[in-house]
């Protein structure tokens, strides 16, 4: 099989079954810039991954602890750090 059948096939592949609808919909909600400090952007991304079909994000307890766990505002907070960086060196990278 060669890269463009590759292609076009999970192009009809994505078309035909919705699949990528979940992550159009978080995309928009998100303005595709997820912000896991944020209670929404947290309750989107489960109902994402839900979608997709990780289905060991259920029940109370976990909906719970991602709310309050600061263990999650840490990650969050390194996450966003971590981006920070990433478009600071491409920007640095991009110059002639």
């Amino acid at each position: 099989m060669r890269l463009f059948e590759l292609v076009y096939c999970c192009r009809l592949y994505g078309e035909s079954t919705g699949f990528d609808a979940a992550l159009a919909t978080f995309w928009d909600a998100t303005g595709r810039r997820a912000d896991l400090l944020r209670d929404d952007h947290r309750e989107l991304t489960l109902e994402w991954l839900r979608r997709w079909g990780c289905r060991t994000l259920r029940g109370r307890r976990l909906r719970r602890a991602l709310r309050g766990d600061p263990a999650l505002a840490r990650i969050a907070e390194a996450d966003l750090l971590l981006c920070q960086a990433i478009d600071c060196l491409e920007r640095r990278c991009s110059r002639p």
